[in-house]
């Protein structure tokens, strides 16, 4: 009489147990992670019992990480399908032929100068647009009415100094920005304020190029229709009484 090992075929794998099957407290079991954890992908192999529990540590990690590898692709197949567009790991790079500008008209009566240069910056080189692009030119252009009404914080009215030099020896300038206000070109104020903010460079100059600054309310740019841009209502700091 044959013995029972001879008609039984051999066992290959080791065989979870019911108690190894149960998910831990801090890991919920259903996912593809779990079948792998339980000792189901071994492929046939006989392993070590320590080497299975340092698997089951691994995959634990794994399944408690920020990004699940596992699960990323249909992550992102469902985002696509809701949106119509994914930006994982793309960069939008605006192009010349694409870039629309717009006018905008700013009052700078009773404006900080500090403020208003860095919203007109801001503008002038399109960092408020979602498709900002640094190498092109995709900011607005901006007109600045009323310059020589912009209020300085504290007492920088007289005491701020601008230098020029005139190429000669010992020929260093100074004027104060009480005496450049009240002088012939108060617009130079805001100009240079907005020429600071911005980086040196070809584009930087294109874009200084594409702000408008002008003594008094009028402007002779009517026909391009200019938005009006209330700087003041955007922060309450922007504005200061004279």
């Amino acid at each position: 009489m044959p013995h029972p090992s001879d008609v039984m075929p051999a066992k290959t794998g080791i065989q979870p147990s019911r108690q190894a099957n149960r998910p831990s407290n801090g890991d919920a079991g259903g996912g593809p992670l779990d079948a792998r954890v339980r000792g189901h992908d071994t492929g046939g192999v006989v392993r070590h019992q320590s080497t299975a529990n340092e698997e089951v540590k691994f995959f634990r990690r794994i399944r408690r990480s920020r990004v699940d590898i596992l699960h990323a692709a249909p992550l992102e197949a469902r985002l696509q399908n809701a949106y119509g567009t994914l930006m994982f790991g793309k960069t939008h790079s605006t192009k010349t032929a694409d870039v629309e500008k717009k006018w905008l008209l700013i009052d700078a009566e009773g404006l900080v100068v500090g403020r208003l240069a860095t919203i007109v910056a801001m503008r002038l080189r399109g960092k408020h647009k979602p498709s900002f692009t640094p190498h092109i030119d995709d900011g607005d252009n901006v007109i600045v009415v009323n310059a020589e009404k912009v209020v300085f914080t504290g007492k920088k009215r007289d005491h701020k100094v601008y230098h020029h030099y005139t190429g000669y020896i010992g020929g260093i300038k100074e004027r104060s920005a009480k005496s450049i206000l009240e002088g012939k070109f108060p617009e130079r104020v805001v100009e240079k304020a907005v020429e600071r903010m911005l980086p040196r460079g070809p584009l930087a100059r294109k874009q200084l190029g594409n702000l408008r600054v002008y003594k008094g309310p009028d402007h002779p740019h009517a026909a391009q229709s200019p938005i009006v841009l209330d700087v003041a209502k955007l922060n309450p700091k922007n504005s200061r009484s004279a």
